[in-house]
């Protein structure tokens, strides 16, 4: 009864389909062949030939997914490949990709179509160059991974903060763990997209302030993320007050931001050791 229900499963969910498809395809060139006036030997001769080529591919296919487990599961596109190792050390390594994951689950390429793509088409200019709207297609796409990517640490912070509460995992570990890969992110996609201004015509010096300016703002808003999951407290008080802070002060001095986002940010990192 079991082999009968197997046979019958391979039948409908395999070679149903494979032989409804393969009888599309022969209609297909039987209207092509009476529409083009071919010789009926050639399109005889042209069938026979995907006949054999479908059966040779689906025996195959068929050969080669014989060794794979029935029970596999799928891989996951938001979680890489577990490497099994002799001995696990225990590790806060695994933080580092929790953000990075938390991003790509809200780039589903429906959120991608109207958040990211559509506003992207409507800031490329009349009459720009392939080249032109390319790179700013290649800007909006880059802030907004890289906007992302700062909202993401906030969020993981906070789930990581509520997992490990119970664990004695000191402050350093826990910040080093959630910032790593997404500061090499963030440092990255900086040099890329200051890369891309420059090539778009903007001066050299005023693409290396931006991106200072922003990786500074990084820092010092991953310092307060870290900081108030690992304590279990709300960071938008001090978000508001630091930011209000290096505006005024960039107002009177142009500059004097970026240290100050600096100082502030190891400030905040100091007072988290010190929990």
């Amino acid at each position: 009864m079991r082999t009968y229900s197997r046979l019958l499963a391979i039948l409908v969910v395999t070679l149903l389909p494979l032989a409804t498809q393969l009888l599309a395809v022969w209609v297909l060139f039987v209207a092509m062949g009476v529409a083009g006036d071919v010789d009926a030997a050639i399109v005889g001769k042209v069938i026979l030939w995907v006949t054999v080529a479908t059966a040779v591919g689906a025996a195959v296919g068929w050969w080669l997914a014989r060794g794979s487990r029935a029970d596999a599961l799928e891989g996951s596109r938001y979680v890489g490949r577990v490497k099994v190792r002799a001995e696990t050390l225990p590790s806060a390594a695994a933080l580092s990709g929790w953000p990075l994951a938390q991003v790509r689950a809200w780039g589903r390429p429906e959120n991608l179509r109207i958040l990211v793509l559509i506003p992207a088409l409507f800031a490329v200019q009349a009459g720009s160059s392939a080249v032109h709207g390319l790179s700013v297609l290649a800007i909006w796409v880059l802030g907004g991974y890289l906007g992302g990517l700062l909202r993401a640490v906030w969020d993981t912070a906070r789930s990581a903060s509520d997992w490990l509460r119970s664990t004695p995992i000191p402050f350093a570990q826990f910040a080093w763990g959630m910032t790593r890969r997404a500061l090499l992110h963030q440092f990255v996609g900086t040099a890329v997209a200051a890369a891309v201004m420059i090539s778009l015509g903007a001066p050299w010096p005023s693409a290396l302030y931006v991106s200072v300016l922003w990786l500074a703002i990084v820092v010092l808003s991953y310092g307060i993320f870290v900081v108030d999951a690992y304590r279990s407290r709300q960071p938008l008080v001090r978000l508001v007050v630091s930011f209000a802070t290096l505006a005024i002060v960039e107002a009177r001095e142009h500059g004097w931001s970026i240290p100050l986002a600096a100082l502030l940010a190891a400030w905040h990192f100091r007072a988290g050791a010190k929990t």
